[in-house]
């Protein structure tokens, strides 16, 4: 009888764990879509808008006011030239 009690306690046990792991396995996947969902929105609401009147990367500049937000006015040569920032890396393992 004892015996019989222990297989169901350990088998009780053991289907509580894959069911829980099942539950938190699928919370993930539904995290990870959720946040690939939002990332296109994010990125673009980080960035600051396109000014018209302010310079574009690669032209000619005095200082960084005249170039567009985030840009420098940076020596390139003989002459100095707005310069864009680097593109932010994606951690390692992000699907694009």
């Amino acid at each position: 009888m004892r015996q019989s009690l222990n297989a169901v306690s350990v088998f009780s046990v053991t289907l509580l764990a894959g069911v829980l792991l099942g539950v938190s396995a699928q919370r993930a996947t539904a995290q990870k879509s959720a946040a690939a969902e939002l990332a296109p929105q994010a990125v673009s609401e980080m960035q600051a808008p396109h000014d018209p009147k302010k310079k574009n990367a690669g032209d000619v500049c005095k200082s960084a006011d005249e170039c567009q937000a985030h840009h420098t006015c940076e020596k390139v040569g003989d002459k100095q030239v707005c310069k864009a920032p680097p593109p932010r890396r994606l951690p390692p393992g992000a699907v694009t």
